[in-house]
């Protein structure tokens, strides 16, 4: 999402459109400064993976959007429950598609 979010946001001269459509609400308070720091981060990284250094920054900003779902929706980091969840559904369809031993 980020990838995508950052081709359409981001022009080709490298400049950041911050009233893209695109970035939602992102940028708008409470969290909007950190979205921004973190996001701008990433843009100008040269880091190997892309955006190494601005874990701090990530990190800043899903803090502050964990403090507030009701603006951005559940708390990121519940990625592993959901893939659980994911994981189990698809084993459970395998052992379902799959005979039986006597």
């Amino acid at each position: 999402d980020l990838g995508r979010a950052q081709q359409a946001a981001v022009g080709a001269d490298g400049e950041i459109n911050w009233d893209c459509p695109c970035l939602g609400t992102m940028t708008q308070p409470p969290c909007g400064e950190k979205f921004k720091e973190a996001f701008s981060c990433f843009v100008k990284s040269d880091a190997e993976p892309k955006g190494l250094e601005c874990i701090d920054a990530f990190r800043a900003m899903q803090a502050c959007f964990n403090e507030h779902p009701d603006i951005y929706g559940a708390p990121m980091g519940d990625d592993d429950e959901n893939d659980d969840e994911d994981g189990d559904d698809e084993d459970a369809a395998s052992s379902k598609a799959a005979p039986s031993s006597p």
